[in-house]
C-alpha cells in the first residue's frame, strides 16, 4: 500500500505547521556562545562564592558549588578567577529548599521511587551592583529498584548538573546584555565627542 502526500493533503498541512513550529523554537532558543566569545577574557571574568546552605541538608551548597565550577570549565565561555578583588563579576547563591519524598512504596511499604526539589537563590554582582537576583527550580525522579536504577548519589549529581546548567545559562544572558549595554553606552559617549 503506497502513501501519497499531496501538495494539499492534511499530512502535508501539519508537516509544514510542525516544521514552522520546529523552527521557531529552534531560532528562540539560540546560544551565548559565539556573542561571548568576542569579548575580550578581562571583561568576562567571574568569580563563584561558595553557596550558603538554608537547608537541613549538609554539604549540598558545597556539592553543587563544586558541580557549578566543573560545569563553568567545559562551558569555555567566561573567564573564572581564584580571588574576588581581581574580577568583574561575582555569582553568590544560596539553596533555599531540598526536598526528598517517596513517590512510590512496594507492597511490602519499601520505597522504589523518589523526587528530589531543589531552588537555589542566585545573584549576579557588578562592583557593588545586583545585575541579577533570580531562583532557579529543578527537579528530579529515581528508582532504587525498577526500571533506570539510580542510587541517591547519581541522582544528586544529576540534579546539581541540571541546576548548574540552569544557572550557567542566567550567568551567561545577564554578562552579555551588561557587556552590550556597556559597549553601548561607550559608543554613544564617542559619538556625543
Amino acid at each position: 500500500m503506497k502513501v501519497i502526500f499531496y501538495k494539499n493533503s492534511r499530512y502535508m498541512a501539519k508537516f509544514r505547521s510542525l516544521s514552522i513550529i520546529l523552527l521557531i523554537f529552534l531560532l528562540e532558543c539560540k546560544t551565548y556562545y559565539k556573542e561571548l566569545k568576542v569579548f575580550p577574557e578581562n571583561l568576562k571574568q567571574v568569580f563563584i562564592e561558595n553557596f550558603s546552605n538554608q537547608t537541613f541538608e549538609p554539604y549540598i551548597h558545597l556539592e553543587l558549588t563544586d558541580v557549578l565550577k566543573q560545569k563553568f570549565h567545559t562551558r569555555n565561555t567566561l573567564i573564572l578567577t581564584k580571588e574576588p578583588d581581581n574580577t568583574k563579576y561575582i555569582l553568590k547563591g544560596k539553596v533555599i529548599l531540598f526536598r526528598r519524598e517517596v513517590l512510590l512504596y512496594t507492597n511490602e511499604l519499601e520505597p522504589t521511587h523518589y523526587k528530589i526539589d531543589m531552588v537555589v537563590e542566585i545573584y549576579i554582582n557588578k562592583k557593588n551592583q545586583t545585575l541579577l537576583k533570580e531562583e532557579v527550580y529543578d527537579s528530579i525522579r529515581y528508582s532504587l529498584k525498577e526500571g533506570a536504577i539510580e542510587n541517591d548519589f547519581q541522582a544528586r549529581r544529576r540534579l546539581y548538573e541540571r541546576i548548574s546548567q540552569k544557572i550557567l545559562y542566567h550567568l551567561e544572558k545577564t554578562i552579555l546584555e551588561d557587556l552590550k549595554g556597556t559597549i553601548d553606552e561607550n559608543s554613544r559617549d564617542n559619538t556625543t565627542r
